[in-house]
């Protein structure tokens, strides 16, 4: 992920783009699907979005749009089907996806942090709401930089969103905006313990054979409520944790990684999304595909909070 934070609306600036805007013209207009990796193109986007709330979103909803994997998945669905995606087909799919069990979780989730944005950070009150961070699947990266800064010893009380500007505004990379994100903040990625990160595929097939390894894909999304779930109550169970490091080759692919790939001019998360779909034929997001070392299909497997289920689907390796 490129860029720490910016914040390209407040909750005002919403609501006097849903005041100006022609919900009817705006549903109407067409979203310039194959310019999406050029920077300009992509904040336009987000502003036309951002002005869905004059057609019965809310600015939460918006922020939802922005920040979760929904986007990209539904830029790629278009794309490469060759359809045409308007905004009004972004608003209609959104309605679609908030029918869902864990959309109510999702969206209290962007509620708090939104809420949080304006809340004064002091030493006494950072140690619960580092807890309440971490519960929501905030990357450690972030809370160490918030951290670091709050036990400076000439630290004073400001909101987080002070806060969180002053951290970005140390980063070395802000050259071009990134719609609000805390559950999408990313630190460069590392590859460490027998798990990788946003490798290419043909990198981890080779991983794979020189290992020897069955290969473990892990389509995820930094803001994917059911993959963070997944996270936190299986994967990091020291049973699983320990097979995933030793008995395979464990790549997670993030599919809202804004990171470019230079070499294809598409962000990372894009060519995993793409790739996701093109060759397996699945868009939801955890989705976990086991290969053998010849690059051959043995199983997947999408959310699924059993852990006895996940290490069936891991025994499936040992059976071919």
């Amino acid at each position: 992920m490129k860029y720490l934070f910016l914040l390209i609306f407040t909750a005002s600036t919403l609501t006097l783009l849903g005041q100006k805007t022609d919900c009817a013209a705006l549903k109407s207009e067409t979203v310039p699907t194959q310019r999406l990796d050029e920077d300009t193109v992509m904040l336009q986007v987000y502003q036309n979005i951002g002005r869905l709330t004059a057609c019965g979103l809310d600015s939460v909803d918006v922020q939802i749009l922005w920040e979760s994997s929904f986007l990209s998945t539904l830029f790629v669905e278009y794309t490469t089907s060759s359809r045409v995606l308007t905004y009004g087909d972004i608003y209609n799919e959104y309605v679609l996806f908030s029918d869902n069990e864990a959309f109510a979780e999702m969206k209290q989730t962007f509620l708090f942090l939104q809420e949080l944005e304006d809340r004064s950070v002091t030493q006494e009150n950072w140690l619960a709401d580092k807890e309440q961070l971490r519960q929501l699947g905030v990357e450690d990266s972030i809370i160490r930089a918030i951290e670091e800064k709050v036990n400076e010893s000439d630290f004073q009380e400001r909101s987080y969103r002070e806060l969180f500007q002053e951290i970005r505004s140390g980063s070395s990379d802000q050259s071009s905006p990134d719609p609000p994100m805390l559950l999408g903040l990313a630190a460069p990625h590392q590859n460490t313990d027998g798990e990788y990160t946003n490798l290419e595929y043909e990198e981890a097939r080779s991983l794979s054979r020189e290992a020897n390894k069955p290969l473990i894909l892990f389509f995820t999304g930094h803001a994917a409520i059911n993959a963070v779930k997944m996270e936190d109550n299986v994967l990091n169970d020291p049973s699983i944790d320990i097979r995933l490091k030793e008995e395979f080759v464990f790549v997670r692919l993030y599919v809202d990684e804004r990171t470019k790939r230079e070499s294809q001019q598409k962000t990372i998360g894009r060519l995993n999304l793409e790739l996701q779909m093109n060759t397996f034929g699945a868009n939801q997001q955890p989705f976990f595909v086991l290969l053998d070392v010849e690059g051959n299909v043995i199983s997947t497997i999408g959310y699924t909070p059993d852990k006895t289920r996940f290490n069936d689907f891991l025994d499936e390796a040992s059976e071919e």
